[in-house]
């Protein structure tokens, strides 16, 4: 199976002081409460994993790095999963590179297996991480969290008016499951037509 992890988030309301010019203005604003997050990756896989916490930032610190740890074992498991062929195409790679050196082959073929190789360091080495509608909540709460992780990282972003609809690092691409289902698709839809296993009360 394709390895990945999902998560949700809990928020809640918090009052906060903004002054505007010699104003103070009261009021409040939404921050991270708990998260969730579940993986088939083993060991992650036993459970749930849910945490909570007062800090907001600390909170986020701990997810991140979760997802991290899981991309981490993922990234092994897959790299023996796939050792046989990996093997195989490094072969290849350095044979050819040798004999571009000599002019004896055409470097098209190098191009396509140096290229292929990288996409599949890609696919090893980056979890997908699920989020329903994150894009448009989760994701944009914690954007400033979010940037201080990526300093010093090569990142991707896609974004779509103020909705961040992908992200990718090296070890982790957050995709927003609202992207590939049909509009107007609920979480509960979701669940039923993906999950028919699940107890109605669970949806």
């Amino acid at each position: 199976p394709r390895y990945l992890a999902v998560f949700d988030f809990e928020t809640r309301f918090e009052g906060h002081r903004r002054t505007a010019g010699q104003a103070t203005q009261l009021g409040d604003r939404l921050v991270l409460l708990s998260f969730a997050v579940s993986t088939n990756v083993p060991p992650f896989n036993s459970s749930i994993h849910f945490d909570v916490d007062e800090s907001d930032e600390n909170l986020f610190d701990r997810f991140w790095a979760h997802l991290e740890q899981i991309s981490e074992k993922a990234n092994k498991l897959l790299q023996v999963r796939w050792r046989s062929p990996l093997r195989q195409l490094n072969k290849e790679i350095t044979q050819l590179a040798a004999a571009n050196k000599l002019k004896w082959v055409d470097g098209k073929r190098l191009k396509h297996l140096t290229r292929l190789r990288t996409r599949l360091d890609r696919f090893i080495g980056s979890l997908p991480v699920l989020g329903f509608n994150s894009g448009s909540f989760d994701l944009p709460l914690v954007k400033n969290f979010i940037a201080k992780k990526l300093i010093g990282t090569e990142y991707h972003i896609i974004k779509s008016g103020q909705s961040i609809m992908a992200l990718t690092t090296p070890t982790l691409r957050v995709l927003d499951v609202l992207s590939y289902v049909a509009p107007g698709y609920s979480l509960a839809s979701f669940l039923k037509a993906y999950r028919p296993e699940l107890p109605s009360e669970a949806v």
